[in-house]
């Protein structure tokens, strides 16, 4: 009869060696171990010897994380070096005159020459037409040589002296705004500049100003929507964006109409 309890305790001692999560290798060898005490009650006590669970051979599950997205890369190229932003006027801001206005005929002369130089390389095909940089020149001044704005803007093209250093930089001139041929030069850089960096982000290298789109933005409304109040005012986050619609559609109501011919 203690024999039956001594075999029925060894029998819930490997149960409980193998819920409580010992191995399976264990619990048999602790059954062994009680069963020959229990047959042989007059045998000295086998040591308990503790097996750990042997690593198995199967590898072990890892959590597998969903790969990281890729970022793709923006059709955007990269953006170069810019400009200082155009200083806008701000309200009652008048602008004076200084000195003595050149001939209409000289500004002519002046703004027909500028429109014609080819500040980028010969593979870029930047071309202002003459009409666009009078039509600019009418816009902002009037043609009038001697205009100064209350912002430090000089001259027909409106041109501040930071931005006449930053052309004279980028396009290895030295152009003077204080002269009406270097005032016009100014003017035509930055034009031709506005028109590659538009061209190049939002056209796809097409230095088209002549295409008209009623229903969208064109390289046209982006170039002067720059000029007079900075790239950066058009170019918002990635968008295209005229701020200045009543400006644009003036210099190109201009470019119609040529008023300076009259």
């Amino acid at each position: 009869m203690r024999g039956s309890k001594n075999v029925g305790l060894a029998i819930a001692l490997g149960f409980v060696v193998l819920v409580c999560g010992g191995s399976v290798a264990g619990g048999l060898v602790l059954l062994r171990q009680v069963s020959t005490n229990v047959s042989n009650p007059g045998a000295a006590a086998a040591p308990v010897v503790t097996v750990e669970d042997s690593p198995s051979d199967e590898p072990s599950p890892s959590l597998q994380l969903p790969p990281s997205p890729t970022r793709r890369p923006s059709p955007r190229p990269t953006r170069v070096a810019v400009p200082p932003p155009k200083k806008t006027k701000p309200p009652s801001c008048p602008s004076r005159k200084v000195g003595t206005a050149q001939s209409r005929s000289a500004v002519k002369s002046a703004l027909t020459t500028a429109a014609r130089l080819h500040l980028w390389s010969a593979d870029t095909k930047v071309d202002l037409s003459v009409t666009l940089v009078e039509a600019v020149a009418w816009q902002e001044s009037g043609w009038q040589s001697n205009l100064v704005s209350c912002v430090g803007a000089v001259g027909v093209m409106q041109v501040t002296q930071d931005t006449a250093a930053w052309m004279n930089q980028r396009f290895g001139q030295s152009f003077d705004l204080h002269t009406l041929s270097g005032n016009a030069g100014v003017g035509s850089a930055q034009l031709q500049w506005l028109t590659k960096y538009f061209g190049d982000n939002y056209f796809g290298g097409n230095y088209d100003l002549t295409r008209v789109d009623p229903t969208k933005p064109t390289l046209l409304d982006a170039v002067l929507a720059g000029y007079n109040l900075g790239f950066g005012a058009v170019d918002v986050n990635g968008t295209l964006t005229i701020p200045n619609r009543a400006y644009v559609n003036a210099v190109e109501r201009w470019m119609s109409e040529q008023p300076w011919n009259a």
